[in-house]
């Protein structure tokens, strides 16, 4: 896997917005972020072999998120805690669906025992006091996954974790949140020289299209202060429209 650090927040600081005859400050917080790209060994090319390579898939609402570090690594991972509103392959006994990459305080990511070891440091922060880095947050943005907010419905494609609970399938392909009716992944590569083998195949179900990501950078606000996280950097993402892929995936299931 090849990391990088990108600094997308140079520091905390307030700004005044007018709202009528006053004015409110604004304070936004350091976000300091670590880009990472793998070079997969292995990825689905189709819809049958996503579905057949998982243990579970559902259709969940999201109840709750919380970032983590995954055991022996610096990697932050997301659990969710879903409300399953379908299930269409597999067994759900109140796991948490988990995905690589999330964000969390600088705090806690710091404290994590990876990072107790001597020979092990996370990034460099000499360039920030210990002020802003007391509020910053750590944000890891794995091929551009997009990071679940509560209240979104996710389709969902997990298999099980040495934790007992679900990763997603094959990464950020095992992932798709429902805008304005379907089902969207805007890790999946459809812009650009190259287009991803699985997003050739889900552009061929019925009324899928490539549309404007028109990704918006995710906000966040904690304790009064305001914190951005980068967005996408693909300009196109599939759509699929919800019955359609649904039914493919019911397909699968069948055939399997």
């Amino acid at each position: 896997m090849k990391k990088c650090i990108a600094i997308i927040s140079s520091a905390a600081f307030c700004t005044s917005i007018l709202f009528g005859c006053g004015s409110k400050t604004v304070t936004e917080g350091l976000v300091l972020t670590a880009i990472t790209t793998s070079d997969y060994a292995e990825l689905a090319y189709n819809v049958e072999e996503l579905t057949e390579k998982s243990d579970f898939i559902a259709k969940v609402q999201v109840q709750e998120t919380s970032g983590y570090v995954y055991p022996d690594s610096d990697m932050i991972y997301t659990q969710i805690t879903p409300e399953v509103l379908e299930i269409y392959k597999g067994d759900y006994n109140e796991e948490k669906l988990e995905l690589r990459g999330g964000y969390m305080t600088y705090a806690d990511y710091h404290s994590a025992p990876i990072f107790q070891e001597e020979d092990v440091t996370s990034f460099d922060t000499s360039k920030y006091t210990e002020k802003e880095l007391e509020t910053a947050m750590i944000y890891y943005n794995v091929a551009d996954n997009y990071i679940p907010q509560t209240g979104d419905t996710l389709l969902y494609f997990g298999v099980r974790s040495d934790n007992g609970n679900y990763q997603t399938t094959y990464d950020y392909q095992g992932l798709f949140c429902l805008k304005d009716g379907a089902w969207t992944n805007q890790a999946l590569t459809v812009d650009g020289d190259w287009q991803e083998p699985l997003a050739t195949d889900l552009l061929t179900l019925s009324g899928a299209a490539a549309v404007d990501a028109g990704q918006q950078a995710v906000t966040q606000t904690i304790d009064g202060i305001t914190y951005t996280y980068s967005k996408s950097n693909h300009e196109t993402m599939v759509a699929v429209p919800d019955k359609a892929l649904i039914a493919a995936i019911q397909g699968s299931v069948s055939a399997e």
